[in-house]
């Protein structure tokens, strides 16, 4: 979202406001804004809470004269509100009034990761490799989505909260330059920003695999302290960029794994067809011995009871719970965030009646329910075949 002079429009009638979610009134008639944050993409961002609940969040304001072209923001909140995964900032919803588009965002009181690579200088190999997990994870699950984020970068990735690295929680942000594509479909516009852009990008015909170079300069940035294409203008840095030769300084990667070494060098393929795609990339040694597994899976024994329960419950029942569910804070749903992703064992944010059925036997469900299917159908509430 860039400054410019556009003409204020409504986008009520574009169904991203209160009247296509239920809800009339004005922003102040739901939240209470509070201290300013630091400024997410350039846009004004306040603390706030939920009048109703005491929840907080983050709202970010976006003033009217400022939208270059309507259609794009149309297009980048829809994206966004179609996105339902653990590593993607969550948008609840949005308010206008005369002057202002309110978006409202769950709350994540840490930095961007390019602020914690800033202070520390580089991360450990398993700090690196729970955060590649993590974004990768995220990415798998856009691309499946047919989504392309096409500006991956360490400042659009949040920290949940304070604590260290390894065992917080990332979410990816800003999804400006995203698009929705199809299988086979390539983009022309050039999207993304010097040190991370991909090479093909620049030659002005690309695919969604460009996030995974992306991803690949934000490991090596995480590794060494510095970006693999450098210059002292931006032209100089998109020079390097199209030569694709990345260096190793013996000074500065000593240290690091060769297995880390080798997940770059797949990520940073400068033919697209040969790099890694996100679930070969989650499959690598590397990111199985360095991040966190899912070899003891928390699982009460209590849970084959609840999920009977919920699938046996109106549509009604289940629709007003999954609304309840939608407005909890990370913080209040740490252990099922954890359950969810380690039953979810290849990455893609979905569970699949398999992944349920493995995640059980693993942590010593030996007498399964011979009902278990018919309860994973009753908990599916959009009837897709998996659960999100």
């Amino acid at each position: 979202m860039g400054a410019g002079c556009g003409q204020p429009e409504t986008l009520a009638s574009l169904g991203l406001l209160p009247e296509a979610e239920g809800k009339v009134g004005t922003l102040d008639d739901f939240y209470h804004k509070g201290s300013k944050l630091a400024a997410w993409f350039g846009c004004s961002t306040s603390k706030a809470t939920d009048k109703s609940t005491g929840a907080v969040y983050a709202i970010q304001t976006v003033s009217k004269h400022t939208i270059k072209n309507i259609n794009s923001f149309k297009r980048e909140v829809t994206i966004m509100k179609q996105l339902h995964h653990p590593h993607i900032i969550k948008l609840h919803e949005t308010f206008e009034d005369p002057h202002n588009i309110h978006m409202v965002f769950e709350y994540c009181e840490g930095s961007d990761l390019f602020d914690r690579i800033s202070k520390a200088g580089c991360l450990t190999e398993v700090q690196a490799a729970v955060t590649m997990q993590q974004l990768l994870r995220a990415v798998q699950f856009l691309h499946e989505q047919h989504v392309c984020h096409r500006d991956l970068k360490p400042e659009h990735l949040l920290l949940v909260s304070q604590e260290p690295v390894e065992t917080n929680l990332l979410k990816v942000i800003h999804f400006a330059h995203a698009v929705k594509f199809e299988d086979g479909q390539t983009f022309q516009t050039t999207d993304g920003t010097p040190y991370y852009v991909a090479p093909e990008t620049l030659q002005g015909r690309y695919t969604h695999a460009v996030d995974l170079w992306s991803c690949g300069v934000i490991l090596y940035i995480m590794l060494c302290g510095y970006p693999p294409f450098t210059g002292t203008t931006d032209v100089d840095v998109l020079a390097n960029v199209r030569k694709g030769d990345v260096q190793f300084q013996l000074d500065d990667w000593k240290q690091v794994s060769k297995s880390a070494t080798d997940l770059v060098q797949q990520l940073l393929q400068v033919n697209a067809a040969e790099r890694c795609i996100a679930k070969e990339a989650l499959k690598h040694p590397w990111i199985m011995h360095s991040a966190p597994g899912a070899e003891a899976v928390l699982l009460q024994h209590n849970v084959v009871e609840n999920l009977r329960r919920f699938g046996e419950r109106s549509q009604l029942k289940k629709a007003a719970l999954k609304v309840v569910a939608d407005r909890l804070q990370d913080g209040q749903i740490t252990a099922l965030q954890q359950m969810f992703l380690e039953l979810d064992t290849n990455g893609d944010g979905l569970l699949s009646a398999t992944e349920i059925t493995m995640g059980f036997e693993r942590a010593g469900f030996t007498h399964l329910p011979y009902e278990i299917h018919q309860i994973i159908d009753g908990i599916d509430s959009d009837s897709n075949g998996v659960i999100d």
